[in-house]
């Protein structure tokens, strides 16, 4: 009982994304012509959450599926699967009154899969496994103290979980596939776990609270990596020196990337809207990767995060997988697919193009100019500012710069950065775009600031 009140705590705020997301699927149904073309969605046999996907190849994927809010109990927890990418899905594993928080397949045979029951049978969690890609799913008995947030497994045999709804840290090591599991927090403060990630048996990274831990003795002893301003959501390692940590948000979205083993991490602002943890990440590699917002957008970079762009994606993107660098699904309200990676990428907002420290602060003039309908507009910090955009027209009135992808007065880091300015809703004429740079401490204090004129013709 005390397990599922923590879940169900931690879990709140994403319900209410979901009812929210659901609205906005409805919202977006009425305006097709703005509609999802990147990711397709799939059809499903239930109108759950999805909590878990997998795919082993382009044809072979799982999902499963739990809403630990659904008061009709009716087929709330469920493991779907297809053999064709997708175009079918069946219910290979349906429970009442019963919600699967996560699940994973490690090969065509071998998967495992964990939830807890709902109603008067509530706090009976189950630890399920197949070893025949899903015809049948046993029960491999746990302690109900054990909650499993996330699973990440080397092998059939050998694998990770973390528990996200305990108070402390909780990371915990299985090597006979899931009938013993051993914990291993050695090292570890008190935050809660919620990712974790190995490259092999001796080296992995697990995120608790905002501080990253490194092992390289199978977790018998964890030694911090990176601290951060935000909790650890997601973490992705191509190898020892490059990786990525999804984070959840204070302001905006922010993946920390380091190329260097952790020794030092940059902060990249993935551009979104919206303010949610990047929950699950991942790169094919040191250019191409995704990362999931958990809402109507999938963020792409095909530069190792510099900068990050997004894809539509009417599924909510939450969970994903991918079968090759075309071919990917992701779940939470149903589940998405691609064949083609996603399509093109949107850029919004300011994006950084350099962390080479410039030699001045410098407004570049817009190119190309004239332009229609869109343009670009370069900048230079020699320092951490803040940065303030106003866009004005021939008579000197202010335009909104909401509309234009941009939110005042925001931190940006040292470097060169690039601001998209979409001209497609203006009239054709001139515009002025004035560049206003205060000091990170005080933001009162002007340090630099510009014009430049612009010419939309259309």
């Amino acid at each position: 009982m005390k397990k599922t009140l923590l879940y169900t705590l931690s879990i709140l705020p994403r319900k209410l994304i979901s009812v929210l997301s659901y609205l906005c699927i409805i919202h977006c149904s009425l305006f097709i012509n703005h509609c999802y073309g990147q990711w397709y969605k799939q059809q499903i046999p239930v109108n759950k959450t999805v909590t878990g996907i997998k795919f082993t190849d382009t044809l072979n994927g799982w999902a499963s599926t739990g809403d630990f809010f659904d008061t009709s109990f009716q087929n709330t927890g469920c493991i779907l699967h297809t053999t064709n990418g997708g175009a079918n899905w069946s219910i290979q594993l349906g429970k009442s009154r019963f919600a699967f928080s996560t699940m994973t397949m490690v090969n065509n045979m071998t998967g495992y899969a964990f939830g807890d029951s709902l109603g008067p049978l509530v706090g009976r969690v189950e630890f399920l496994k197949t070893t025949n890609g899903g015809v049948n799913w046993f029960n491999i008995p746990i302690p109900n103290t054990m909650w499993i947030s996330r699973f990440y497994f080397l092998s059939p045999d050998t694998g990770w979980e973390t528990d996200n709804a305990a108070s402390s840290p909780d990371a915990r090591l299985t090597i006979d596939g899931g009938y013993t599991w051993l914990q291993r927090i050695n090292g570890m403060t008190s935050y809660p776990t919620r990712s974790v990630f190995f490259l092999n048996y001796n080296t992995g990274w697990c995120g608790s609270g905002n501080i990253l831990y490194k092992t390289t003795n199978a977790g018998s002893n964890w030694q911090v990596n990176g601290a951060f301003s935000d909790d650890i959501s997601s973490i992705f390692f191509l190898n020892e020196n490059t990786g990525w940590a999804g984070l959840t948000p204070d302001t905006t979205d922010k993946i920390a990337y380091t190329s260097n083993g952790g020794s030092n991490w940059v902060i990249q602002n993935i551009g979104s809207p919206y303010n949610f943890y990047i929950n699950d990440i991942f790169f094919f590699n040191n250019k191409l990767g995704y990362a999931c917002t958990g809402f109507e957008k999938i963020c792409k970079t095909v530069n190792s995060g510099f900068p990050w762009g997004y894809q539509n994606d009417s599924s909510y993107s939450d969970k994903m997988s991918f079968s090759d660098s075309l071919h990917g699904w992701t779940g939470f309200i149903g589940i998405s697919h691609t064949s083609n990676g996603g399509g093109s990428i949107t850029y919004i907002g300011i994006i950084n193009i350099s962390n080479g420290i410039p030699e001045q602060y410098k407004l570049f003039q817009n190119y190309p100019n004239p332009f229609n309908p869109s343009t670009k507009i370069r900048f230079s910090l020699i320092k951490a500012s803040y940065v303030n955009i106003k866009i004005y027209d021939i008579s000197g009135r202010e335009l909104n710069p909401w509309i234009f992808g941009w939110y005042p007065e925001t931190l940006l880091d040292p470097g060169t950065h690039e601001f998209q300015f979409d001209g497609s809703e203006m009239a054709s004429g001139v515009y002025f775009f004035k560049l206003i740079v205060t000091d990170k401490a005080k933001t009162s204090n002007k340090i630099y600031e510009s014009t430049i004129k612009m010419i939309l013709v259309k």
